[in-house]
């Protein structure tokens, strides 16, 4: 390939600069459509360097065995070749790597070339395999619990990133550990844990939901046994991890071990705003598998949070309160829909009537305020009693990870209410707590604090109920003070109380 804008000569490129010029022209020359087909996104040549820098690792043995899951250009590989070959120890390596982008492996193949003559004037010998065919199919024998195979002494991968529908033949490969909208590169990871080898490292770049709660939770629940997270670094914006992609995501760079069973160790968790910025925040975070958490902080202000939270020893669930969900949907129900109050009706209760400690009802919107009520809606309903609802979805318009309003049977007509599938209720079993209990748990929900918690535990993803009751609450009194002072209404001096 000619590389644009370029007279010299390309011999005296390194290979993973080479590749990194190639990868631009491709780029360029392809549209946006078919990258985000394949959820391709070459790593550039600095970021890839940042990785390698960033993982701190050594290699003792003299032979070493790597792979490289959706390589595209192998420019991943390239960059840590040509750190190894730094080391006086390393005289022979192993390359595998996958890539079924038919369009450009003849690049790769090129680029591969021109690594193992890198490597032979260095004086270390390089074979390489380059497997033209799906990474997840080609190991799907992974999810046999029997399996056995070659595994690897280190995988490095920026692995494709897009979700995947329910009936891909991969989901329902690794359906035992997808929960949610499956996302391809929690498959390309579980995989990679399979396939590494013991005290093997993995060093991958991900979006940050890898860290994320709820779905990401039970997924990371199928490796954390064997897999120790050693180092995290969250980049907080992508704009110059993939240069001139637009990619709307967290990303952090995770190296991780193959270990035996360890139920409580220390991960190195450092935080930059992006990839030429200066790291800000590092501290050691204590993960335990039972809790299965990963705080991801941004600033000092976020550590004095984590710490503030182990002062508080009880939970929403552990208080009595449960979660309950709707599954009503629209298009099922639209004939029992009215605009207005009729006999036999029920008020329907929609994200837009759930405002930060405000609840608005009726409103005017396409979707009526009022349902009939049969015997069809009956799993929708609860009983018209005090409660918390809160938006299970945030649109763009909220900055805020978690919406909640407390509820006083302000509705008081009526026996019931009919709940939409995108609203949560925390209901509390005992039905016993004073209003000003419940005025101030909404509160604490819509307070900043706990908003940055849940950034960091969640990043952009929305809560879920389960997550609420997981959320260490204050001691009663001071709730009850919240309630007190704040009524229905959101105050900063919530904070101040926190």
């Amino acid at each position: 390939m000619t590389i644009t804008n370029y007279n010299g000569n390309v011999d005296l490129f390194l290979p993973s600069e080479y590749a990194d010029k190639i990868a631009v022209e491709i780029t360029s020359a392809k549209n946006k459509v078919d990258r985000q087909k394949l959820g391709q996104f070459f790593t550039p040549l600095s970021t890839a360097k940042k990785l390698i820098e960033f993982s701190e690792f050594s290699i003792t043995s003299s032979e070493i065995k790597i792979c490289e899951p959706a390589c595209g250009l192998c420019i991943l590989s390239c960059s840590l070749i040509e750190y190894l070959c730094t080391l006086n120890n390393i005289k022979e390596i192993e390359l595998t790597c996958f890539e079924i982008d038919s369009s450009i492996t003849e690049y790769t193949k090129e680029i591969l070339t021109k690594l193992v003559e890198y490597c032979n004037k260095c004086e270390v010998v390089l074979s390489y395999t380059l497997i033209e065919e799906d990474f997840i199919l080609y190991y799907k024998d992974v999810f046999d619990n029997n399996y056995f195979a070659k595994t690897y002494d280190l995988i490095i991968s920026n692995p494709p990133f897009f979700k995947l529908n329910n009936y891909d033949e991969r989901v329902t490969l690794a359906k035992e550990i997808l929960y949610g909208l499956p996302n391809i590169y929690t498959i390309f990871y579980y995989i990679s844990t399979k396939i590494i080898n013991n005290k093997g490292l993995l060093l991958f770049l991900i979006p940050r939901s890898i860290c994320s709660g709820s779905f990401f939770k039970q997924f990371r629940a199928h490796f954390i046994n064997y897999i120790k997270f050693d180092k995290i670094h969250l980049y907080s914006t992508d704009e110059k991890i993939f240069d001139n992609h637009s990619v709307l995501h967290e990303f952090v760079f995770i190296k991780s071990s193959k270990v035996e069973f360890n139920d409580e160790y220390s991960i190195e968790i450092t935080h930059s705003e992006n990839i030429d910025s200066i790291t800000n925040i590092r501290y050691k975070h204590n993960f335990s598998i039972l809790k299965n958490l990963i705080p991801l902080a941004t600033s000092k202000k976020d550590l004095e949070i984590l710490q503030k939270l182990k002062t508080f020893s009880t939970n929403l669930g552990a208080f009595g309160f449960e979660v309950f969900y709707s599954k009503l949907v629209i298009s099922k129900v639209e004939k029992l829909l009215n605009s207005t109050p009729c006999e036999n009706c029920l008020p329907v209760i929609w994200l837009h009537n759930i405002e930060q400690a405000k609840f608005i009802f009726p409103v005017e919107h396409k979707y009526p305020n009022y349902i009939q009520n049969t015997e069809n809606i009956k799993p929708f309903l609860i009983y018209n009693e005090s409660c918390i609802f809160f938006r299970r979805y945030n649109n763009n318009d909220y900055i805020t990870r978690i919406v909640t309003t407390a509820y006083k049977n302000s509705l008081n007509n009526y026996n019931y209410l009919a709940i939409d599938r995108l609203v949560g209720v925390l209901l509390n079993k005992s039905n016993n707590l004073p209003i000003e209990t419940i005025y101030g748990i909404s509160a604490y929900l819509n307070s900043e604090f706990v908003n940055s918690y849940f950034r960091m535990i969640n990043g952009i993803i929305n809560v879920t109920g389960e997550m609420i009751l997981e959320l260490p609450i204050p001691d009663i009194a001071v709730i009850n003070k919240m309630g007190l002072n704040i009524k229905n209404g959101y105050n900063s001096e919530i904070d101040k109380l926190l």
